[in-house]
């Protein structure tokens, strides 16, 4: 075998790392955490033989290490020894092999057996041998263990701190043989990203490595890594393998940097306000996914009504110019979602997601990030955009206080919370709360009384409409004022996702063009409640249709035309939402597998609104695709018998 880089050929040494009590290892444990670094002692430990080391599936191998100097007094006996095969990246104990013997050949030399006990899964892995030895735990080199021969091909990447400054400590390559991909991920962030342009790679391989052609020196070759590689090990047959060679920087997402005109920490001591707008800055790190954006002013102030109670704060962003970010139209207005009780973080995204397999025109984008707040990291949030007038959002002529035409554009919302403006009413369909109507566009500074009264006076009609007898008239009902397909679309959205806010109701919109009827929509508000049916409100979306009676739908479903366009739209889009949303939700959970580690460590999870808490976030994920399938099997049902 051709070995690149790095070799255990010889004796080859690494300086101790770190101590520990011997009390702290018993036989199951690994290397333990509270391990601190040893104060330069000599202890070295060397594993004797290839760069790989095979251990055949359910089978054992020896492999002999040595220890210098050769009286170390270290426990090895059976029963009582404290040999122990460690990962190289975190220093855990390995679950795929173990030690199962250690006994002396003589002169500080030693004879290990390794034992497979991987139930036959296939796996590949970088990990040190290590002892204890004068109160202290001592590291061999990394090398790399693998149940199944490899004839030709690449055994392991790394990327070492000694050929890597820019690094905080060695990284090792997770391999998913799979996919073969070998995955090294920089977990720290203080205060930038890693500059991932211009890494150098050690590799073990048997054969010669190119990457886009260009021949490969191990602990040599510089390459940019801002994108995955692909690897071409050719062995001397002229056999080829291929691997794609990954580095995340932090958790792979963009990172965004604010600083207020306060610069105060944490976020929410400094964002304290839902009303006052505070001077700040933004810079994001497009992290080799997206385009940076450079350093720009903007004005930031606190948003949100449940949400608002928690620590990670959402707030909204207002910029001086129209500003595109991470590949999203430009605009003034954004908004940046903490998501706090959502330990998916999918619950919004998935909702929008959703909104764009029906005829609704537009949902929020939004891109997932990393937020650093006046040098802190502050957890994963959801940059999305802010629920606008505009070409790019809900893309409907915007009212001027001198336009003559006064039918549209306008955006309304419906919302049970206070506000302020002088421009809302209440509605006459029955709400579970003080339900009122809110005109949000034209803004109160530029509503004239006239497009107020025109707006009011549109829907008003269209309630009365709707709750008398003349519901079904051809001419005088419902359909005179607004566009069907888009509240039966509207509709199904919130029952697939058990969203509750409808029955309140919440952030419930609806716009109307220049000339046009009323349009149901856009969606907003899905990470409270939904997903689930535990939530108090939700528990009869285990067993019914949910919310087929809230707020217009009491009455718009008496309608035999109305049941039998949304039967009809339920027959329409129920093979994608079961086809797609399920794989939509695992490839979005696998993007934020480590910026949910990363989130939670910031923000642990206090409340349990979504079910989910207590659970790991694969668990959740899991769960949160378990309730979609069950809820699409539910509305089945209860539409066969509509």
């Amino acid at each position: 075998m051709k070995i690149l880089g790095i070799s255990r050929i010889g004796n080859i040494i690494l300086d101790a790392f770190v101590a520990i009590a011997l009390a702290a290892f018993a036989l199951t444990s690994g290397c333990s955490k509270s391990e601190t670094e040893n104060d330069g002692a000599a202890v070295k430990v060397a594993v004797e033989g290839d760069a790989v080391t095979v251990v055949p599936r359910g089978q054992s191998v020896e492999v002999y290490f040595t220890v210098s100097p050769a009286d170390t007094d270290f426990r090895y006996s059976n029963g009582n020894y404290n040999v122990r095969l460690c990962y190289a990246s975190s220093k855990a104990s390995v679950a795929e092999v173990y030690v199962s013997e250690t006994s002396p050949v003589g002169n500080g030399r030693y004879k290990a057996r390794i034992t497979d006990r991987s139930d036959g899964k296939s796996y590949r892995i970088d990990v040190c041998l290590s002892i204890i030895a004068d109160k202290g735990a001592h590291y061999s080199e990394p090398f790399c263990i693998q149940n199944s021969e490899q004839k030709s091909g690449i055994s392991a990447v790394r990327f070492l701190k000694r050929d890597n400054p820019q690094l905080d400590k060695d990284i090792f390559c997770d391999y998913d043989p799979v996919t073969a991909t070998f995955t090294a991920r920089s977990a720290k962030l203080k205060p930038e990203l890693v500059d991932a342009s211009r890494l150098v790679a050690s590799f073990v391989a048997d054969g010669d490595v190119t990457v886009g052609g260009k021949s490969q020196e191990s602990g040599v070759t510089p390459n940019d890594y801002s994108q995955p590689l692909t690897y071409v090990s050719t062995a001397a047959d002229g056999n080829k393998s291929e691997y794609t060679v990954k580095f995340v920087n932090f958790t792979g997402l963009p990172v965004v940097y604010v600083s207020s005109s306060t610069r105060r920490t944490p976020i929410d001591a400094d964002i304290t306000s839902k009303t006052d707008w505070k001077a700040a800055s933004i810079r994001i790190d497009g992290n080799g996914v997206f385009d940076d954006l450079p350093a720009t002013d903007m004005q930031l102030r606190g948003r949100g009504n449940i949400t608002w109670g928690w620590r990670k704060k959402p707030f909204n962003m207002k910029f001086e110019t129209r500003t595109e970010i991470l590949g999203m139209p430009k605009h003034k207005r954004w908004i940046m979602l903490a998501n706090y009780a959502d330990i998916t973080m999918l619950r919004n995204d998935v909702s929008f997601h959703v909104s764009g397999l029906t005829s609704l025109a537009w949902a929020p984008r939004g891109e997932f990030v990393e937020l650093v707040y006046n040098g802190q990291y502050s957890g994963t949030y959801y940059l999305v955009e802010q629920v606008r007038i505009d070409k790019n959002r809900v893309a409907i002529d915007e009212m001027k206080p001198e336009d003559s035409d006064i039918t549209g554009g306008y955006l309304v919302e419906m919302d049970f919370h206070d506000d302020t403006t002088p421009y809302q009413w209440k509605p006459l369909v029955a709400c579970r709360q003080n339900g009122i109507y809110i005109v949000k566009s034209p803004d109160e500074d530029d509503l004239t009384e006239a497009q107020y009264n025109y707006i009011h006076d549109y829907i008003r009609n269209f309630e009365k409409a709707i709750t008398s007898n003349k519901l079904s008239d051809p001419t005088e009902g419902y359909k005179k004022y607004i566009e069907p397909l888009s509240f039966v679309d509207y509709w199904l959205i919130y029952e697939v996702c058990i969203n509750h806010e409808i029955w309140n109701p919440g952030s419930v919109y609806v716009h109307k063009d220049r000339g046009g009827k009323l349009v149901a929509g856009p969606i907003w508000d899905f990470d409270y409640g939904t997903f689930n049916f535990t939530y108090g409100e939700a528990a009869p979306a285990a067993y019914s249709l949910y919310v087929k009676d809230a707020i217009w739908y009491a009455h718009l479903f008496r309608d035999p035309e109305m049941k039998a366009l949304a039967k009809r739209r339920w027959a329409e889009l129920k093979p994608r939402l079961q086809r797609e949303i399920p794989e939509y939700i695992r490839k979005k959970a696998e993007y934020l597998r480590y910026a949910a580690q990363e989130n939670l460590k910031q923000w642990p999870m206090t409340v349990d609104t979504n079910g989910d808490a207590n659970l790991t976030y694969d668990k959740a994920v899991e769960k949160m695709i378990t309730v979609w399938e069950t809820r699409l099997n539910i509305i089945e049902g209860c539409m066969a018998s509509w």
